[in-house]
Order: C-alpha cells, then sequence, then structure tokens
C-alpha cells in the first residue's frame, strides 16, 4: 500500500498522508538519521465492531559516515463485521479478517553537495490470508535521489512500483517535488501531490493540508509539537489482495472519510502519543483495479464515532 510520500515522514505527518506511498523518504530532506522508529496504531469503534491496529518499525542494521542500511517490518489487521456483501455479477462477502505484513530494506547514501541517493524494496502479503496463495503477494521498490536548490529548499526525484497500491496500483510512479522551508511556511510541491503547513508567527497555531487524489488530510493544530490539540479531516483508502480473487488486477478497497477533534503530546523522553476522536462515515467496501476503474458494486457501511491511538518510540 502507498503508506509514505516524499518528505512527509520528516515533516511529522502520520495518518492518512503517511499512508500515501509505501516509500521510506525520511531524511531525503536533510542528513541522514540512523534513529530506530517503532510505531503502535489502534483504531475501535462502539456499535459496528470494526477494529483495526498496526505496527511498524524501522531499526538501521549498518551505518558509516555516507551510508545507512535500514530494515523495516509492518504489519496492520482490520477485522470487520460479518456479512458484509459486495453486490456484482457474482456476490462478493467481505473477510472478516484483514491482515497485512511486509519486510523492508532501505539504503540511503550521501554524495558530495548535499545530495542523497537511495532505494529499497519491500516483500509481503495484505490479504485475508497471508502469503498463501501468488495473489495475496505484495511487492513495492523505489529510487530516490534528492539535491538542495536554495537555502533550506530541495529537489527531490523518485521512481516507485506496487501491486497493491490505493492510487496507482501495478503501475510505475514518476515523482518529483520541491521541499521548501520558511519562517511560517513549510512544504513540498509536485507530482502527483501537494503537502503544504502553515504557522502562523503570533500565534501557536498550525494549519496542515496534503492531498495524494483520493487521500486528502486537513488539520487545525494548536500548541508547540510537544504539546498540542488538533481537529481535522480524513479521507483516505486500505487495499488488499484476496487469496481466492480471479482476476489479480482487482484490489479489495475500504473507502472512509473522517472528522475528529484529538491531542499530541509527549508521553516520556522517547515516547510521542496521539488520542483521537471523531466519526467515520461514507465508508464503504468495493474491488477496482485503481482511481474510478470499480469492478463491482459498492457494499455501505454505517457511520460510527471512534476511538483511534498512536504511540511513536524513537531513539
Amino acid at each position: 500500500m502507498l503508506k509514505q510520500v516524499i518528505v512527509l515522514a520528516i515533516l511529522g505527518v502520520s495518518g492518512a498522508a503517511q499512508a500515501a506511498m509505501d516509500l521510506p523518504f525520511d531524511n531525503f530532506s536533510g542528513p541522514l538519521s540512523n534513529k530506530i522508529k517503532l510505531e503502535y496504531s489502534g483504531f475501535t469503534e462502539p456499535v459496528e465492531p470494526m477494529n483495526f491496529n498496526s505496527i511498524n518499525g524501522t531499526v538501521p542494521v549498518w551505518s558509516r559516515d555516507k551510508d545507512i542500511l535500514t530494515v523495516s517490518v509492518k504489519g496492520s489487521h482490520l477485522s470487520v463485521p460479518k456479512g458484509i456483501n459486495i453486490p456484482g455479477s457474482t456476490l462478493i462477502e467481505v473477510p472478516e479478517s484483514l491482515s497485512s505484513l511486509e519486510g523492508g530494506i532501505q539504503y540511503k547514501r550521501s554524495l558530495e553537495g548535499e545530495r542523497i541517493i537511495g532505494g529499497g524494496v519491500t516483500y509481503g502479503s495484505a490479504s485475508d490470508s497471508l502469503f498463501s496463495t501468488k495473489e495475496s503477494i505484495a511487492i513495492s521498490a523505489n529510487l530516490v535521489y534528492s539535491f538542495p536548490s536554495e537555502k533550506n529548499d530541495r529537489w527531490i526525484w523518485a521512481l516507485f512500483y506496487s501491486n497493491n497500491n490505493p492510487v496507482f496500483a501495478g503501475l510505475p510512479v514518476p515523482s518529483v517535488a520541491y521541499f521548501f522551508k520558511r519562517d511560517t511556511v513549510m512544504g513540498a510541491v509536485g507530482l502527483p501531490f501537494i503537502f503544504l503547513r502553515w504557522t502562523p508567527s503570533a500565534e501557536p497555531w498550525a494549519f496542515t493540508l496534503f492531498d495524494l487524489a483520493t487521500i486528502v488530510k486537513a488539520e487545525v493544530s494548536y500548541g508547540p509539537p510537544v504539546s498540542q490539540y488538533m481537529m481535522g479531516f480524513d479521507w483516505n483508502q486500505n487495499t488488499w489482495l484476496r487469496h481466492d480473487v480471479k482476476d489479480t488486477d482487482n484490489k479489495l478497497y475500504f473507502d472512509e472519510k473522517r472528522v475528529f477533534v484529538g491531542s499530541r503530546f509527549l508521553l516520556a523522553k522517547f515516547v510521542f502519543t496521539e488520542l483521537q476522536v471523531g466519526q467515520a462515515f461514507d465508508r464503504s467496501f468495493y474491488e477496482a483495479q485503481g482511481i474510478g476503474r470499480k469492478e463491482t458494486g459498492t457494499a455501505f457501511i454505517p457511520a460510527s464515532w471512534y476511538a483511534n491511538w498512536n504511540f511513536k518510540v524513537q531513539f
């Protein structure tokens, strides 16, 4: 799944924005970092019991002055109420359990002139039955090149491929972005996405916008990074590869929008947490080959209140 977009990891955007591309692009807008990063996220709702849990980990296994090699592990699980059926030429019953598990490796090298080059691959499965068939296998690969422009600005060029991607499934995706940072504005503007964060100098407010086709995040936050209150909107998709699907180009989509309020704060020296409550709405399951290419009807899920929590450790 598209789980990180250029430089968004270092810009501090989580949730839908990080869910946009499966590209570990952190540190491509600055010096290399060899920190260990662990993250856990959970989601639950009281009425229609859908529960989601995920865990991500990134560990540097080798580094020297100009090089760093990291390995990563990601896993998630979504529990779905029984009896959800997608209409179509044949009725498709949505599995009650949908999971993903993958491992990856990423290499980065710092070149002369503050340039950075890197690449990586991931291998795993995102399905109702992990690794049971070749149709359930998910793979991705990326190449990235970054170089400075003006002070605090960089160009980032990339090429990405994934066979399980909510936006550009099965297609090599070239990308170019211009990362910039000013006193009150920072962002990355390019193809196929835009990210902007505006922090007015008079008050500790921050306004964040991210858009990648049908993946959207908008947020207003108040307070310093170590103690913030926020409200916002998320529109996101997740995809899986059913183990018994007849057309392997078809992905099982879960599309959802959320409005929320919450807070994020430093829980301990290396532990950062985020809590949200809100309503999930306009939710549906369907099968498609990509954006606007539905192969079935749509199974709608009732709107529901929800709670979400996120813990991050970095050292």
